[in-house]
């Protein structure tokens, strides 16, 4: 009938698994991203708590560790009781951008005309791109949200980087644009007066995209490709140049000139005949002629626009009048040394029509020790005309009857009137 005293034990039944959190970043990250769990138990304790980065190993986890993957990354986690309670894989995603964004151009590769469009396009793989800048030349540092032109002309340097929502910023790149908004400098080498024969050379120069083409035409023509003419026309002329570049703009120039022919003072079309013929010594054209008596007239007829008087100047040789359709102009053969074929008279801007000219010896120069003239030749900007009028011939008697004897003076005329 003893009986022992009552006794009793405690029992501790854990049927309930531990509970671990991960505290991670909830976005994108740059360079990794760190994760630390936290594991609890509500009866025991915790006796383990693993971890999986990916398709990983399994690690013990001791302290926060870093996810360096790029990308998006699972991490699976779990903790162990010590009753031998396993918690249920939980897992969190961790997203991690370590690249910089990449930003292209569709900038023209070439010379371009005016301006030069740029189109910027940036792309990331992860985080996507938060901002792109560029600056033209050493301007400034401008936000880019469209397509923008270059201007500026010549080779100029667009710098350009993007940066992405993590702050991975690009290494700046660099594209070079050739902008050419000027024509080409045209010239037109004509000087104002030639005899015989024109050669006319056009100039084109572009120091930016280079000279395409260049073009003239002669007096309103057709336009011809090339940069030298010869003009032979006696006449006053007018060409036109132009040049093209390389990008399509154009340069103009333009010149006129006047082409004399050359008629030498023997031609049949010079009416003078007081004029003595003179040969030899080098010291004219062809043949000259020279007046030393009064009155000595010479008298031709052309058709254009002027002409020049070539003469042999000495200081012998003084002044003539030249008559040129009723005006008077005077042309001086005075030199105080010899000198040979030069220009002792010019007259320009006639109207284009036939004209009537003469050249009277009219007395001496200031200085000079004699009133000779002389024509070497003739330089017409036209045509001279030969003479092809019978002479006219008056005279001084009337139609009345006489009863005495008469005289009667019969006075020749030439078509030019002398």
């Amino acid at each position: 009938g003893n009986a022992e005293a009552e006794q009793s034990c405690e029992v501790w039944i854990d049927g309930t698994a531990p509970d671990t959190t991960a505290e991670a970043p909830i976005g994108w990250v740059g360079g990794s991203a760190t994760v630390t769990l936290t594991a609890t138990d509500a009866h025991t304790s915790v006796a383990a708590t693993y971890y999986r980065i990916g398709a990983g190993a399994q690690t013990t986890y001791t302290a926060p560790f870093a996810v360096s993957a790029q990308g998006t990354t699972t991490v699976a986690f779990w903790s162990v009781d010590i009753a031998g309670n396993t918690e249920a894989e939980d897992s969190v995603d961790v997203r991690v951008d370590a690249t910089a964004p990449s930003t292209t151009h569709d900038a023209p590769t070439g010379w371009v005309a005016g301006s030069a469009i740029v189109t910027l396009t940036a792309s990331d793989t992860y985080s996507g791109v938060a901002s792109t800048v560029y600056r033209i030349g050493t301007g400034t540092v401008t936000p880019y949200s469209a397509p923008f032109p270059v201007t500026t002309e010549g080779t100029v340097t667009v710098s350009y980087r993007s940066t992405d929502n993590v702050g991975n910023a690009e290494s700046t790149k660099t594209v070079t644009v050739h902008v050419d908004a000027s024509a080409p400098a045209v010239s037109v080498n004509a000087t104002a007066s030639y005899v015989n024969t024109a050669p006319i050379s056009i100039g084109a120069t572009d120091t930016r995209s280079g000279v395409g083409s260049v073009e003239y035409r002669l007096d309103g023509g057709s336009w011809t490709a090339g940069t030298t003419l010869t003009v032979l026309a006696a006449g006053t002329h007018l060409v036109d140049a132009r040049a093209t570049d390389n990008v399509g703009n154009v340069g103009t120039a333009s010149a006129t000139f006047d082409v004399a022919g050359r008629v030498d003072s023997s031609s049949t079309a010079l009416y003078w005949p007081a004029g003595k013929v003179a040969t030899g010594g080098g010291y004219w054209l062809g043949s000259g002629r020279y007046g030393d008596t009064t009155p000595s007239v010479a008298t031709f007829l052309f058709s254009g626009t002027g002409f020049d008087i070539i003469s042999y100047m000495t200081p012998s040789y003084g002044l003539a009048t030249v008559t040129v359709d009723g005006s008077a102009y005077v042309a001086n053969m005075y030199s105080a040394s010899p000198t040979y074929q030069k220009r002792s008279f010019t007259l320009r801007g006639l109207v284009n029509t036939t004209h009537t000219v003469t050249i009277e010896r009219c007395g001496r120069s200031g200085g000079g020790a004699g009133s000779n003239i002389s024509i070497d030749a003739l330089d017409i900007v036209g045509t001279i005309v030969a003479d092809t009028f019978a002479p006219v011939t008056t005279s001084n008697a009337d139609a009345a009857w006489r009863t005495t004897t008469q005289t009667v003076t019969l006075t020749p005329t030439t078509w030019a009137g002398a």
